[in-house]
């Protein structure tokens, strides 16, 4: 906001505790409307908008989401791993555990060079007592990965279980 604060007599404050995709461009979009500037328009979350329809519809309902809005790049941004793993791992721990599955596998699928997928992957199997297919995603975690620690020792906790 700095650099046109100076330019005008409005004034916008806007905060919110969000670090990513919070209130700072709705904020730019008020400033812009008082100094008679343009407004923009922003490209909705790909992420979001999938793991809203996981978590409401199911994992069908997300899957037919997901393939309609994956090439509608002038709405929505590309997937991001981070975004969705992390609202993986709030279904997670919000108790929503096949939803989250789903949502954690979809990111092995689409992010099939990331080892933190497959790591979170693994984590999420084991948390729902899916042993085999834990130590099968901590194994591909740690092949991708050789230095994740947190991997290895999972993998040692389930082995020795």
């Amino acid at each position: 906001f700095r650099r046109v604060l100076f330019r005008s007599k409005q004034t916008v404050i806007v905060l919110d505790n969000v670090t990513h995709r919070g209130l700072h461009p709705q904020g730019v979009n008020a400033f812009d409307i008082l100094n008679g500037g343009l407004v923009l328009t922003f490209k909705k979350s790909l992420a979001r908008a999938y793991a809203s329809q996981l978590a409401e519809k199911g994992p069908d309902a997300a899957a037919v989401l997901f393939n309609e809005l994956k090439t509608d790049t002038a709405h929505y941004d590309p997937m991001n791993e981070k975004e969705l793993n992390g609202m993986c791992y709030d279904m997670l721990d919000d108790g929503h555990l096949p939803e989250a599955l789903e949502g954690f596998k979809l990111s092995t699928l689409l992010f099939p060079d990331s080892w933190n997928a497959y790591d979170s992957y693994a984590e999420a199997l084991a948390r729902t007592g899916k042993k085999e297919e834990a130590i099968a995603m901590y194994k591909k975690s740690i092949a991708l990965n050789p230095e994740n620690q947190g991997g290895k020792n999972a993998l040692k906790r389930l082995d020795s279980k």
